[in-house]
């Protein structure tokens, strides 16, 4: 890996990037290995500024395809993925459910690294932004099923509850990690956006969600000043050792 990463990246002053940098690139929060392999393709949702996407071309991985729905921050992505043409793509779009079509709407939260999407009915005249299923990603991404997608990481602040519990094509993902984000008071109601009649929106019933879909599941949990997460880490076992 490079001893020099923050060479490659570029940090914006007053913003949580330099917290972003630190967490995923220097202290590797999400446990990648020292090193990835060439073929590797890997498919960051929740991008944000290409900490996580940088981390894995560091470390060798083929190619890596970015979503990111905050235009601002999706500018600061392209800007610290153009080191690497040819290897990274970057798409301005929140990622949502697979099951259906809806308009989405993007708010910006209270930090540069805390935005979430939400279906715009929510909100009267939100402003609505790009969205795409994962489902449809993954077809995209593995030409229709021919090939896999080595790794899937999520961060998208709430929105990994729909993406993943609608998704019906996860047999072509061979490792998932992110962060589950545990409601909280204040937030809007799990059951208007997220409900499932088997899974609940929390990081146990996601972790359970993972299993039932052939993957071994470890959750790692996190305190905030007023939040509990989870780092969730989903491995599907070889054949051999099912």
């Amino acid at each position: 890996m490079d001893a020099k990463p923050e060479a490659r990246f570029e940090i914006r002053h007053g913003t949580q990037d330099q917290e972003v940098f630190n967490q995923v690139v220097v202290e590797n929060q999400y446990q990648l290995a020292d090193s990835l392999p060439e073929h590797a393709l890997i498919v960051d949702i929740g991008a944000n500024i290409g900490a996580f996407a940088v981390a894995c071309l560091l470390r060798g991985a083929g190619g890596v395809i970015c979503f990111e729905p905050s235009p601002e921050n999706f500018q600061q992505l392209a800007n610290n993925l153009a080191p690497w043409p040819g290897k990274a793509a970057c798409f301005n779009s929140g990622v949502w459910r697979s099951d259906l079509e809806e308009p989405i709407s993007f708010s910006a939260g209270h930090g540069t690294a805390a935005g979430c999407c939400f279906p715009s009915k929510l909100v009267a005249g939100a402003p609505r932004t790009n969205s795409i299923g994962l489902d449809e990603i993954i077809l995209q991404c593995t030409d229709n099923g021919s090939t896999r997608i080595q790794l899937l990481k999520i961060d998208a602040e709430y929105s990994e509850y729909p993406i993943l519990y609608t998704a019906k094509r996860l047999h072509l993902v061979d490792e998932i990690i992110g962060e589950a984000h545990e409601f909280h008071e204040g937030c809007v109601s799990p059951d208007l956006v997220y409900r499932h009649p088997s899974y609940q929106s929390n990081a146990a019933d996601l972790a359970r969600f993972l299993v039932d879909q052939g993957f071994r599941v470890e959750l790692k949990t996190e305190s905030y000043t007023n939040q509990i997460n989870s780092l969730f880490f989903a491995t599907r076992p070889a054949p051999e050792q099912k």
